[in-house]
Order: C-alpha cells, then sequence, then structure tokens
C-alpha cells in the first residue's frame, strides 16, 4: 500500500464504490486492550482487568505508563477493495482523576506486543495488583515470560503528539503523527502495537487516570475515531466525465 497520501485496501471480498466524488466518512473503533506499567523493581504489578488505567508519577515518586491498541483489522475490512485517503485520526479518552496543575500527557508508538492479563485492582487502582500471566508489567511484555527490552516498556522517542489536559473531561487527541501511525498499520498490520501514553514524569504527584475499555459506561471508553473519505475509481470518474461531454453534446 501507498500511505503517503491513499490507503489501499486489497483484500478480495471486498467491494469496489464507484463515486463521483468523495464523501468523508466517520470510523470509531473501540479498544482492543489497555494496560498500565506501575513502576516495580520486579515487574510484579499490573491492571489489564481494571476500570481505569494511569500515567505520570503518583505521590511516591512512582511512574505510571498507559498502554492502549485499538485493532484495525475490522476497519480494513469494511473498506476493502476501495483506494480511501485518510483525512484525520483522532484518539477520545475520558480523564477521571487528576485535576489541578495543567499537564500533559504524550503519545508513542509501541514496538513490542504485550498482554492485557486479569489482573483487576482494587479501590481507585492506584497501587495496582498482582500480576497475572500474560500481563504487562514494568518488566514484562507478558508475565512473566517474555521482557521489554527496556523495563517500562518499548516505545519511539519521539512522541506522535503531545497535549495539554486539566480539569478530568473527555478529551480529543488528534495529531498529524498519529496519522502517520494509523497509515503505518494499514500498510503493515503486523507492526501495531498500540500506543504508549506517558504523562508528566518530572515531579511527584503528576499520575492522571482514564477510564478503560472495561470502564461501566461504555461512552467514556477509549475511542480510536479515523475522519477519512473514498477516492473514486479513475473508471467511474473517466465514465462521469465522458457522460457530461455526451449531455453537452446532445443539448447542441
Amino acid at each position: 500500500m501507498d500511505c503517503r497520501n491513499l490507503v489501499a485496501a486489497t483484500a478480495a471480498a471486498g467491494l469496489a464504490i464507484f463515486a463521483g466524488s468523495a464523501t468523508a466518512q466517520l470510523a470509531g473503533i473501540e479498544a482492543t486492550r489497555n494496560a498500565t506499567l506501575y513502576e516495580s523493581p520486579t515487574g510484579a504489578l499490573a491492571n489489564g482487568a481494571g476500570e481505569w488505567f494511569f500515567t505520570g508519577m503518583n505521590n511516591q515518586g512512582l511512574r505510571r505508563r498507559g498502554l492502549v491498541l485499538f485493532d484495525l483489522e475490522a476497519f480494513a475490512d469494511s473498506v476493502a477493495g476501495q483506494q480511501i485517503e485518510i483525512h484525520a485520526v483522532s484518539v477520545r479518552l475520558n480523564l477521571t482523576q487528576g485535576a489541578g496543575t495543567p499537564t500533559t500527557v504524550s503519545m508513542h508508538r509501541l514496538f513490542a506486543d504485550w498482554g492485557e492479563g486479569d489482573s483487576d485492582a482494587s479501590g481507585n487502582e492506584g497501587g495496582g495488583a498482582a500480576a497475572t500471566p500474560g500481563s504487562a508489567t514494568w518488566l514484562h511484555t507478558f508475565s512473566d515470560t517474555s521482557f521489554w527490552s527496556t523495563p517500562g516498556g518499548d516505545f519511539a522517542a519521539v512522541a506522535s503528539g503531545t497535549f495539554a489536559m486539566n480539569p478530568p473531561a473527555t478529551y480529543t487527541f488528534s495529531s498529524e503523527g498519529l496519522r502517520q501511525d494509523v497509515l503505518a498499520w494499514l500498510d503493515d498490520p503486523s507492526s501495531n502495537f498500540g500506543w504508549m501514553l506517558l504523562g508528566d514524569e518530572s515531579q511527584f504527584g503528576t499520575a492522571r487516570r482514564f477510564d478503560s475499555r472495561r470502564y461501566g459506561d461504555p461512552t467514556t471508553r477509549p475511542l480510536l475515531e479515523i475522519d477519512y473519505s473514498v477516492v473514486p475509481a479513475p473508471a467511474a470518474a473517466a465514465m462521469l466525465s465522458l457522460g457530461g461531454v455526451l449531455a453537452r453534446r446532445r443539448r447542441r
């Protein structure tokens, strides 16, 4: 696929759409996985089954890093056989705890696969729970058999986007970097490991909590939105153009 401007979906089962002009459409994709990496020298903590996930640094100076993944397979299938242009990509997250000083969250493309596991922390979930097999932890991609190359996760040094937050609210983050990540994942689905969310790790008390995909209210769960349009097939465009010529000839 050529992902510079267009993504050509080529699955054989797809149906081509022929139109004279591109029509903007919006696809909403719910998170497939999310988790929190709780800083721990032994990788003992996880929370893949919790209602929330975290970023930033808590009041004890321990870091929290959020992981979120959106499976693009269903979207790719829905546009299979068509040529589409992706105009924008956004991620919607609901911040539920951590008001006060304005802070930021940056989103970084992950370079390794990871698991949710079924750890479910109690209370406000800020302390995590004992990691279960298959959980992502500070040390593990899948506890306790596979490891990150670097404790705290393997992710791109350059953020795909950095966004400001302050009071608890629903935030929609959008950037060219996020769009480029989605284009790359559509081009190579095997490279889609989702994003790492990094909060302010420079000072105590900057931890922020977001609703997870398991939160009770489905309207506040993480959501990826893809703003795209179907590009007219050349043959269809040519037929439309020819029709216009014939119509003009008939009127003469």
